[in-house]
């Protein structure tokens, strides 16, 4: 995969060039279960309420890059799947192209009557949590690409937390190609949210997962191992990022860091470009979209020294934070709503109001 930007303009051309392709030639390829991988990266990364703003996980920009929209509708006349019709049915009209709006209109396939399962899902290049598809809904999606393509950044273990429409936790979403301050904002180590060690960011893209599940009413899980994303050189012995999604409020992330020679720990987290930032009792608070979200680092407070505009950001102002001390198990919470979530740790468990969270 290349992501849901370009997996979608390639298979736009396919599409067309499947429609006058011989049966013998075009089933088999259509019938392959990994057909419909291009679709499911496509609707299980877009935003709550929002199916058009997908996931800006690697080189990815909704708003310019909608090819894979345009793809989809192609496809109905090869692969006429409710589903397909149900998540295009969703898309805002003004966001797709003129060739989309064509075939949708010329296509006989009704819609799905009811939505897909939400919860625990596999995107392919990334694991999303969620708890509906409505605005009103919570995700949260993270990055676990091994794909050797370019326009895959090296930013497994990366997160975007959305509702309301919105990413307001988000990533860059692209890169820029000319040596500049940009380029650096995109691709460099402050780019992504995966912990940055000793001031070296993720250097591969070898992820390996290990949890994907539901694992209470209302709450699920991912996990991915991230040691092999880092620099032999760094001689970690692990790193692993958990993400919890509790209901509609509620995302929880651990980083557990091990190695002997660990020094330090940074943290960069983007906000919406749009978003507006406030501090309060040791939380960040974000608002965008008629959406709050709060952030704390547990044990660490955070204030509005630790937000900036870095340089080369569209206008993404970024949190950003060293953890002492490095090596150990640390906690963020991001939660929606008027006010943020009482939180206290306990060993390695931590209660968020009345729910807990537990380390293997």
């Amino acid at each position: 995969t290349e992501g849901v930007a370009y997996d979608g303009y390639i298979l736009d051309f396919i599409a067309l060039w499947l429609r006058d392709a011989p049966a013998e030639v075009r089933d088999p390829i259509v019938r392959h279960p990994r057909f419909r991988q291009f679709f499911e990266e496509s609707y299980r990364l877009s935003a709550p309420g929002r199916a058009m703003q997908v996931a800006e996980l690697s080189d990815v920009e909704p708003v310019g890059m909608p090819f894979h929209a345009s793809a989809h509708a192609k496809c109905l006349s090869l692969l006429p799947d409710p589903l397909i019709r149900w998540h295009l049915d969703r898309c805002d009209l003004r966001e797709l192209r003129c060739d989309a709006l064509v075939d949708l209109a010329e296509s006989a396939v009704k819609p799905a009557a009811r939505a897909p399962a939400a919860g625990a899902t596999d995107a392919h290049y990334a694991l999303v949590l969620r708890s509906g598809w409505d605005a009103r809904d919570l995700a949260v999606a993270m990055s676990c690409t091994t794909s050797p393509h370019h326009h895959m950044h090296d930013d497994d273990g990366s997160i975007v937390i959305g509702t309301a429409d919105t990413w307001l936790i988000c990533d860059p979403g692209y890169q820029q190609y000319l040596g500049t301050s940009e380029r650096a904002f995109t691709l460099g180590a402050a780019a992504h949210n995966a912990p940055v060690i000793d001031g070296a960011a993720q250097t591969a893209k070898a992820c390996r997962r290990t949890a994907l599940e539901r694992c209470g009413p209302g709450i699920f899980r991912a996990e991915l191992d991230l040691t092999a994303c880092y620099a032999p050189e760094a001689k970690l012995a692990s790193v692993t990022r958990t993400v919890w999604l509790a209901g509609r409020d509620l995302v929880v992330v651990a980083d557990r860091i091990a190695g002997a020679q660990v020094r330090s720990l940074r943290y960069h987290w983007h906000a919406h470009p749009d978003a507006a930032w406030w501090w309060e009792d040791g939380a960040a608070m974000i608002r965008c979209a008629g959406a709050t979200a709060w952030i704390r680092c547990v044990g660490a407070p955070l204030d509005e020294r630790d937000v900036d505009r870095l340089r080369g950001s569209r206008g993404q102002l970024t949190l950003s934070k060293q953890l002492e001390p490095a090596v150990g198990t640390h906690w963020w919470v991001f939660s929606i709503g008027p006010r943020p979530h009482a939180v206290e740790r306990d060993g390695a468990q931590l209660r968020v109001g009345s729910r807990r969270f537990a380390l293997a």
